[in-house]
């Protein structure tokens, strides 16, 4: 299974075996990946947690200006269903509708996203498909197959009825030897709502109402789908020792009274563990490859 959350690029050599002790001294971005995200309510973006998994620092392209960006920040995540909330206070779209549940097996929908990030422009892109299973506590706890074909950028993106409301979430793509077709598959609404519910006040499912044209869907969906840019920074040794944090290739100190050599400071870690609160990578379904395999 593989999930669309975009490539990511990796600006240190993974041959160079000095790479690790060649520490630059400014901060520097050591990955950045792209996905997709979809406004719930003023300010609040939902999108898949593998989407920000260990990344840093979050921008937003703004649908109604693609060279306006903004910075936002994760508020919350879960590893299953695999989704995440972020706050950006400077965005002004208006949010989607969301439905109470996902629709029957047969039923049309669209996917909206940014599959390649920018690289096949900054325009929101729309595919059509129908959903092809119900819910499925054998896919990753519940999620559903549909036919809209998804790439990797869709990842986090809202998948709409003909009534423009949100009926799940763009999650993953699953392909198999023994059928050799892929298939995309969406995490059902319901599943999110208690994670909706518990980190923002005020939202309600929205009843449905007059069917659209497929265009109009695509358009005013397309006005609350963002593109999200992560990126994940190393702190540089200057930062580090203008915050009186030690340089971890300088020699040890002399241990202060009722310390002991070479212990680390108080909120310290050893090199080479990830920082207290650093996020962990989300789940994959068994016997799944990691992401870009």
């Amino acid at each position: 299974m593989l999930l669309p959350n975009g490539r990511r690029w990796d600006t240190r050599n993974p041959t160079d075996g000095n790479a690790l002790l060649d520490e630059p001294e400014e901060d520097t971005i050591v990955s950045i990946s792209s996905g997709t995200g979809f406004v719930i309510a003023p300010g609040w973006i939902l999108t898949n947690r593998h989407v920000i998994d260990e990344a840093t620092e979050f921008l937003i392209h703004d649908p109604a200006d693609s060279e306006r960006q903004l910075a936002a920040r994760v508020v919350a995540s879960l590893e299953n269903p695999d989704v995440a909330l972020l706050r950006c206070e400077d965005l002004d779209s208006d949010p989607l509708p969301v439905a109470a549940t996902m629709p029957r097996s047969g039923t049309d929908i669209m996917a909206l996203g940014y599959p390649a990030g920018g690289a096949l422009g900054m325009e929101v892109k729309s595919t059509r498909g129908s959903v092809i299973s119900a819910a499925d506590p054998q896919l990753d706890g519940g999620n559903f197959l549909h036919s809209a074909q998804v790439s990797p950028g869709n990842s986090g993106g809202p998948i709409v009825d003909d009534t423009g409301r949100v009926v799940g979430v763009v999650v993953a793509i699953v392909r198999t030897s023994s059928v050799g077709n892929a298939y995309s598959v969406g995490i059902p609404i319901e599943r999110v709502w208690p994670f909706i519910r518990e980190h923002v006040e005020d939202i309600e499912p929205a009843s449905a109402s007059e069917t659209l044209k497929w265009p109009d869907v695509a358009e005013r969906g397309g006005a609350g789908t963002v593109m999200i840019v992560a990126k994940q920074k190393r702190e540089g040794k200057k930062k580090r020792r203008d915050g009186n944090d030690p340089d971890p290739f300088a020699a040890a100190p002399s241990a202060p009274p009722g310390g002991s050599p070479g212990s680390l400071p108080p909120g310290s870690h050893h090199p080479g563990s990830p920082p207290p609160g650093t996020l962990t990578p989300g789940s994959l379904p068994p016997g799944s490859p990691p992401p870009g395999s």
